[in-house]
């Protein structure tokens, strides 16, 4: 019970429900006009019965009143595509899904908004347009005051004078702008107190202080781009890494994802709850593997073949993958303990690997073999034949119609060492190297070269598949010759 609890207490640290006060309205009519008005604008495009829309609204509304109190000259805006900005959605081309999230500057379209919908990834990439990089502290109550007002990771510089490692601090914050808050100062009286005068320090927020890890890291490397940016990135995330789709590229594998819905009227407090519920664990586990979280909406693609219909918010959906991004999912109800021995299992390479898979058919022995992904191997892979494989989608017309041609021709070539297979590429989970070629489709995989299938491109009718598998079949076939011709017929003549 104390979980919920905990939860229940984090969403009240904030106002439920914030308002869209601060977010300016668009229409056709004074759009072109608000565009010339702001100069650093960042317009939502939406529709109000998209469920993702409803559930960005807060965040975006929330956004809009932390850059207005901050006292940031930017201006985030809305404009409704089905109603009155139906006319210039269509000009813009907007579509779905949306919503869609157009940055533009004096008037200008830059760029499209790709970040995480949240309020904190949307302030910090509308505070980087406009507040210098990184920012200078020019004494002491200035740095005390930036350090104390963030509720994020900031990394600061520490320089008394010009340096190498000065040099390349800065190249770092102007490439890194949009994911860090970077800070520098020169002033004596700060250098003293921090004890740094030639350094780069990553400063946790109290939000995010434990007794885990170290409120403030200093660096110890070489003056060196790529060490310094491995730095920032690894102390930014720390113990427990909010990964999203911006960020993805920093968790690499082995990594344990822990999928948790997020209340887009909480202000994010679900992060500093599983972050809490984690820590000690990500901690234990530290030199093995990376712990993460992630919004089940930000990778909605990644876990569509897994169930999430029994996800609440203290019951998230745990998912480790290895360095063959190979998926192994946690079946028992979330708790630290179940947590705990499912990561320890994963470390010690005792879990079994998670496929989307129909059952094995129970009888499967005729011309065509019905392959599911628990039997692929089997009957694929390691059959010890060249093999015709037909990875379909159920409602393609196309792939109805070519069912009763693959039958037809395997009758044919019943007695050749060739097997004939169908596999539903929607139930089951497809190798990556087939996904790289298209599905669905029709692939040859030679008998010693299972590796690299090859698609079939010709005419779908039972005469021109005999003619290829003649022609690509690694040992000539019995009773047709390479053009696909009957041997029967060739030697009555």
């Amino acid at each position: 019970m104390w979980p919920l609890l905990l939860l229940l207490l984090l969403q009240h640290i904030r106002p439920a429900h914030p308002s869209d006060a601060h977010v300016l309205s668009l229409s056709d009519t004074n759009f072109h006009r608000q565009l010339r008005l702001n100069p650093t604008l960042l317009v939502q495009f939406f529709i109000p019965w998209s469920g993702m829309c409803q559930k960005t609204r807060p965040h975006f509304a929330r956004a809009a009143h932390i850059l207005s109190t901050n006292q940031i000259p930017v201006t985030l805006a809305k404009i409704d595509c089905s109603g009155r900005g139906r006319t210039t959605c269509t000009q813009k081309n907007i579509t779905y899904p949306f919503p869609v999230f157009h940055f533009y500057r004096n008037g200008s379209f830059v760029k499209e908004y790709t970040g995480s919908r949240d309020a904190r990834s949307i302030v910090k990439f509308m505070r980087v347009q406009v507040v210098p990089n990184p920012v200078e502290l020019v004494d002491f109550e200035h740095f005390r005051q930036f350090i104390e007002g963030q509720d994020d990771v900031i990394v600061v510089g520490f320089f008394e004078e010009e340096t190498k490692l000065r040099r390349i601090f800065f190249r770092v914050a102007e490439e890194m702008k949009e994911s860090m808050i970077f800070a520098y100062s020169s002033c004596e009286k700060v250098i003293l107190k921090q004890g740094v005068s030639n350094g780069i320090v990553v400063f946790r927020p109290k939000s995010l202080h434990n007794q885990y890890e170290p409120e403030r890291v200093l660096f110890t490397g070489r003056s060196i781009i790529g060490e310094i940016k491995n730095f920032i990135t690894r102390n930014y995330h720390g113990l427990i890494g909010h990964r999203t789709p911006n960020n993805r590229h920093d968790f690499p594998n082995p990594l344990v994802i822990v999928y948790h819905t997020i209340d887009y009227h909480s202000g994010g407090t679900e992060l500093n709850y599983w972050r809490y519920r984690l820590i000690k664990i990500a901690h234990k586990y530290q030199n093995f593997v990376k712990i993460a979280t992630s919004a089940t909406d930000d990778f909605e693609d990644e876990i569509s073949d897994l169930r999430t219909d029994n996800l609440t918010p203290t019951n998230p959906l745990v998912v480790a993958f290895d360095l063959e991004n190979q998926k192994y999912v946690m079946v028992e109800p979330f708790t630290t303990s179940t947590f705990d021995n499912f990561v320890q299992n994963f470390i010690n390479r005792k879990l079994t690997p998670y496929y989307r898979s129909k059952p094995i058919p129970k009888e499967n022995d005729g011309p065509v073999i019905i392959a599911v992904t628990q039997n692929f191997n089997h009957t694929v892979t390691n059959n010890g034949k060249d093999t015709l494989l037909d990875l379909y989608t159920p409602w393609s017309l196309k792939c109805q119609k070519f069912v009763p041609v693959l039958r037809e021709v395997a009758e044919l070539l019943e007695h050749e060492d060739v097997a004939f297979v169908r596999m539903d590429a929607v139930e089951n989970q497809v190798p990556e190297v087939f996904n790289e070629k298209g599905i669905p489709n029709i692939f040859w995989l030679a008998k010693n070269r299972k590796r690299g299938p090859v698609v079939y491109e010709g005419e779908r009718s039972a005469e021109e598949v005999v003619k290829f598998v003649a022609k690509k079949a690694t040992k000539e076939l019995k009773n047709y010759d390479r053009k696909g011709n009957p041997k029967d017929d060739r030697d009555e003549l």
